[in-house]
Order: structure tokens, then sequence, then C-alpha cells
């Protein structure tokens, strides 16, 4: 069988199993990257060509070669060479998934990556946002001359502080799922997997204000939150450019959707929440990425007990 005839079985089955359109692209992006690079290089076109040496020297090609837009026209400056460590263990991954898989098809007898070890990643600190940089993100969202956009930006930022909801989420977030009475809306996250997250007082009062008195009339038969002007849903490049604009405006760097996710999960510990109700406002399946954000919020403690220390503040010897 053809590599390009077993990775679409492998996406056919990875639908049937219910996943989502988006896990589908991500899995179908990294899977065409290897081919791509796979066929560049001299072999017979059948899956059972692949050798654990050439998945060695992919991932080799991805750390040390690979342009990270490739011989994009608009993209000359800061085309730099080589992928990040997390980028890497995503492709990592969607190759293993695929040799397993194709093993349990009876295609190989063996993974090529069975003996393979998982890529390490270098533990980065995702800065969090200051009370005064949400500020000057929220001031810069509400001077929008449009007051219908003003509207709907700050209550998107407010939406993505409060709740800590992933880009995807917010993207789909549906009018019927919303229950202002509540203070409640429903997410669908990773894997389809519905949850719902409750809203802050402010929040509420920005959601129920773009909903009620500027959101657009939906075009057709949208139902989501968040539209354009004309009526259709917001697409997740025009809600990143949406606040890059607005991060512009406010003179603030590295602003991205994920950010305020982080920054949620931090203030949240800061201001006494616990780890499980994090969790579930999260909607992550396992409590190891929770403990990522009580080691950042446990860096507050070090920090404020440099200035308060008992023993310090006594003066004592």
């Amino acid at each position: 069988m053809s590599i390009v005839r077993a990775i679409e079985g492998f996406l056919l089955a990875r639908e049937a199993d219910g996943k989502s359109k988006q896990t589908i692209r991500w899995y179908r992006h990294n899977l065409t990257q290897f081919t791509s690079w796979f066929e560049r290089i001299p072999h017979e076109d059948h899956l059972g060509a692949i050798q654990p040496d050439h998945v060695r020297e992919f991932l080799k090609y991805l750390r040390e070669s690979h342009l990270l837009y490739g011989d994009h026209p608009f993209k000359p400056q800061g085309n730099k060479r080589g992928c990040s460590d997390r980028s890497i263990l995503g492709k990592y991954a969607a190759l293993s998934a695929f040799f397993n898989w194709a093993v349990a098809e009876g295609l190989f007898t063996k993974s090529p990556m069975s003996n393979m070890r998982r890529p390490k990643v270098a533990k980065t600190l995702v800065p969090v946002f200051s009370r005064d940089e949400i500020v000057a993100l929220l001031t810069a969202a509400d001077a929008n001359v449009d007051d219908a956009l003003a509207a709907r930006n700050k209550a998107m930022l407010m939406l993505l502080l409060d709740t800590g909801v992933r880009l995807g989420e917010l993207l789909n977030m549906k009018i019927d799922g919303l229950t202002i009475n509540n203070n409640s809306i429903q997410v669908t996250g990773k894997g389809s997997k519905d949850r719902v997250v409750f809203l802050g007082a402010q929040c509420k009062k920005q959601l129920w204000r773009y909903v009620t008195l500027f959101r657009a009339e939906p075009l057709g038969n949208t139902s989501n939150i968040f539209l354009n002007k004309d009526g259709t849903a917001m697409r997740a490049r025009m809600i990143e450019k949406t606040i890059e604009n607005i991060a512009d405006k406010a003179g603030i760097k590295n602003v991205h959707p994920h950010r305020f996710r982080h920054t949620a999960a931090v203030q949240f510990l800061r201001n006494g929440g616990n780890v499980f109700a994090l969790q579930k406002m999260l909607g992550h399946s396992s409590l190891e990425m929770v403990r990522y954000y009580v080691e950042l919020s446990q860096d507050d403690v070090k920090k404020v007990h440099k200035t308060a220390s008992p023993a310090d503040n006594w003066g004592l010897k």
C-alpha cells in the first residue's frame, strides 16, 4: 500500500473515532510534512519502505534544516531554519499514532518508531498578563470607533480571561449554549467533549451587552456567538488578528489567545481556587497540565516571601 493511501485510511479511522475536524487537520498537516520530505529521497513507494532511520532523519531535518515558511514569497524576513521542540514533538506524536494504527491494521508487523524515545521539550514558562496590561487591552478594545466591534472585542477578551477557554472553544461557542441568568456557557473542547464554564459578574455584563445590543444579525443558520459585521461566524485567524490589532494599540507585546488562558489559570489559583475546580474549568483530562499552573502560582509565593519573610522582618539573627 502506498504511504499516501495509508494516511488517508488512518485519517478516515480517526474521523470514525469521532476526532474533531481540527484534530484531523492537525494529523493531515503533520503527516503530509513527513511524506513531502520522504518523497525527496530514493525509496520504493510503499508503506513498508519506511525504516526507523528515515523517521530519525526526518526529525533531525526538522530540528536543523526545515524552513518555517518554506519558499513563501511574503515571508523573506525572519524565515528561520529549524522547528521548535514542541513542534517536533507534535510531528513525532502524529507519526507514532499513524504507525501504531498501521500495526493494528496489519500493515506493519512492528512500528518503525517502537524503539524511539519521545523527544524532550524544554520547559518554558509562558508569561501571564499583569493587571495593568489587561486594563490597557480592554481600554484599547473599548476605544474602537465602531461601537459594535468595541462591544464584541471587549466581550471576547473578558471571556478569554474569565473562563480560560481555548481559541477553538471561543470560536465555536453557540448562542443557545449561553445562559446569562445562570452565569454559564457551554463549551465544546478537545475531543468534542462538552463542559460548562461559569461567568463572573463583569464578564457576564460585557457578554450580555454585546449579545443583546450589538451582535450582528446572523447570516443563514449561523448560531455562533461571535460574528463578523456581515453576520458570518468569525474564523480563528480573524480573532487572532483582532487581538493582535488591539495589542498594537495598547502597546503590549506577545499577546495571543493562549496567554489569556495561562493568565486565567494562574489568577484563579492566586485568588484561592483549587486545582480540581481549575481542571474542570480548563477542560483538562488530567492534573498534569494543571500542575504547571500550580508551579507558576507558587513562584508568586516565593517572590512575596522575599519581602514578607517573618524571620527577616523581625530582624532575627
